[in-house]
């Protein structure tokens, strides 16, 4: 690795998510991931706050994102920040940022932990209370409910 100056970790909910065919039969698959940060106010309050990232994925990593991701699930993506500069239909410059995927991991909700006994985590093998503690010790997530697919708000 020639140093740590563009490395990027996001955990959230996959929005939308979509795979398509490039040239010379490279399957890409771009995603949106909602990225939630909650705090207590001035007053005790607590605020949510929630931002939305664009990632891109390709080849095998796409393949695999593709078969074991689906719009709600809890995911880490690990990566590097890119930026495209392209014309849009009207011909003006247009910028957008988004992360190149180079790893992911699945978060198992805590209720499918208990009733499974086993995890999702795809670089990893750990048992059900590994899993748990990941989540708080490395993300300082809680375990969240199911959520079924038509709460999700994207």
């Amino acid at each position: 690795m020639n140093g740590l100056t563009n490395v990027w970790q996001l955990s959230g909910n996959v929005g939308r998510i979509e795979g398509r065919t490039i040239k010379n039969d490279i399957r890409l698959v771009e995603l949106s991931l909602a990225v939630s940060r909650s705090w207590k106010d001035k007053d005790g309050e607590y605020q949510k706050e929630t931002s939305w990232f664009k990632a891109k994925a390709f080849g095998k990593l796409a393949e695999r994102i593709e078969q074991r991701v689906s719009k709600g699930a809890r995911i880490v993506l690990a990566g590097s920040a890119r930026i495209d500069e392209y014309q849009d239909k009207d011909g003006n410059k247009r910028t957008s940022f988004y992360m190149m995927v180079d790893s992911f991991d699945m978060l198992v909700p805590y209720s499918q932990l208990k009733t499974s006994g086993v995890t999702q985590s795809l670089s990893n093998e750990m048992d059900a209370k590994g899993a748990e503690q990941n989540l708080k010790d490395t993300f300082g997530l809680e375990p969240e409910p199911v959520t079924a697919d038509d709460d999700m708000p994207f």
